[in-house]
């Protein structure tokens, strides 16, 4: 299926590949794909030629359907061309760490699942210094967009993160990376370096874990 144009699709509720291990499914393009219950996903989102923008209620997915399609694609997030984007909707950040709360929250993945399974997802945990609510935009963008700094060598992906209206000092995160993609080009899980960009691309210094199934 394929959105162009800024095309909006709007449906109740939407299952993608929950019937066989064998099926493939990719929603793909640019414009709103506005589920306004229940998003089942077991496939693949990718953001071309433009921004998707997936927005659902809930996100939940099939666990009897396997990480690899039929096609020997993965499911998940992705983001391809030169001005290729993919965005969710803002994560909600709750909790106040002096009493606690660590604020864990997913992003392209259920709630509360601690194992990502869709390729691209992230994991927001032990929040430091959170005194207050607000939310966490997270944008996934091609290697390629122009919005990306130059510099990146073999990039697995690029994450945009807005964290304007929520004040925290630091935050473990878990990166499902796309181990495919890793494998096509030569990069070992030992090798694997996170950067910020901020003028350049400047390698983080910080331990990020990733997984993959």
């Amino acid at each position: 299926m394929t959105l162009a144009n800024g095309a909006v699709l709007e449906t109740n509720s939407f299952a993608v590949r929950t019937n066989s291990d064998t099926a493939s499914a990719t929603i793909s393009g640019a414009g709103q794909f506005q589920v306004s219950g229940t998003l089942t996903q077991n496939g693949r989102f990718v953001g071309d030629g433009g921004t998707l923008d997936v927005d659902f209620a809930t996100l939940a997915q099939n666990a009897s359907r396997t990480a690899t399609q039929g096609d020997g694609t993965q499911a998940g997030w992705f983001a391809t061309s030169t001005s290729g984007a993919l965005v969710l909707d803002p994560l909600t950040i709750t909790g106040d760490t002096n009493r606690g709360d660590t604020g864990d929250t997913n992003w392209g993945e259920e709630t509360g699942d601690t194992t990502l399974d869709l390729v691209n997802s992230l994991r927001f945990t032990s929040f430091q210094d959170l005194t207050s609510g607000g939310t966490l935009d997270v944008s996934l963008l091609s290697n390629t967009n122009t919005a990306v700094t130059t510099g990146l060598t073999n990039a697995l992906g690029v994450w945009n993160l807005n964290t304007d209206t929520v004040a925290f000092s630091s935050v473990t995160t878990t990166i499902r990376f796309d181990d495919a993609l890793a494998a096509a080009l030569g990069v070992a899980e030992s090798g694997l370096k996170v950067f910020q960009a901020s003028g350049g691309c400047d390698q983080t210094g910080a331990w990020i874990s990733g997984v993959f199934r």
